[in-house]
């Protein structure tokens, strides 16, 4: 983790500016409900303002300091609060927040466990909110050959999660209900899309990322009675 902290730490001007994504539009409009939104790895506040300005109650959290600076200068003003804080270790009481939003693949960069940090976004949300988070794909096709790396990898100097399908029957266990959606069949319409954009969206799988979003909490089963049948 220390790695990719002081990786961003030397791109923090890369970041500074604020927008949705075609993706992170279209999850916000077709699955937020409710008000208050934890924006984890907020980074220097890219996705905060335009957030706020779909009246969402915002509020971010980075594990870099030069990037929660950032984001503070950012949002200086607004109702929108920004806090320097582990994802792996939230500060909030539990059922605080009707949408937990991992942008960017950013849930990429936590290492050695990314489970750390579901279940700590589990604790935080309400029984009836979502936690939406993308990663990159260990199948991507591009990054096929090296597969056998294992789940995480170095590219471009950071140290990367891949997930896999298997990942959807990891993280079942903690909400009711997880959706598997490939980046590019949400973020290029098939008017714009180029042969790898194809390829992508007939054999998602092999798509360069992929979100998830995780509904509600999954309860531990009550035990059974004793002397019941």
């Amino acid at each position: 983790m220390e790695h990719n902290i002081k990786m961003f730490s030397s791109q923090v001007n890369e970041y500074k500016k604020y927008y949705l994504t075609p993706g992170e539009e279209y999850l916000a409009k077709k699955y937020f409900r409710g008000k208050k939104v934890l924006v984890l790895g907020c980074g220097a506040g890219r996705t905060l303002i335009p957030l706020h300005q779909m009246s969402y109650q915002v509020t971010g959290i980075d594990i870099t300091p030069k990037m929660v600076e950032a984001a503070q200068e950012k949002v200086k003003g607004l109702p929108i609060k920004v806090f320097k804080m582990d994802a792996c270790n939230l500060k909030f009481p539990p059922n605080s927040f009707d949408i937990v939003f991992f942008p960017s693949n950013s849930m990429s960069c936590i290492y050695p466990d990314i489970y750390r940090c579901i279940a700590e976004a589990k604790r935080v949300m309400k029984p009836n909110g979502l936690f939406i988070f993308s990663t990159h794909s260990r199948f991507n096709l591009k990054a096929l050959p090296r597969f056998f790396e294992g789940p995480y990898a170095n590219y471009g100097g950071f140290i990367l999660y891949r997930s896999t399908p298997l990942d959807w029957w990891k993280i079942k266990r903690y909400f009711q209900k997880v959706t598997i959606i490939p980046s590019t069949s949400i973020e290029v319409s098939w008017k714009e899309a180029d042969f790898r954009d194809v390829i992508f969206k007939l054999l998602p799988f092999f798509d360069r990322s992929t979100y998830f979003i995780c509904k509600g909490k999954k309860e531990p089963s009550s035990p059974r009675m004793r002397g019941s049948n």
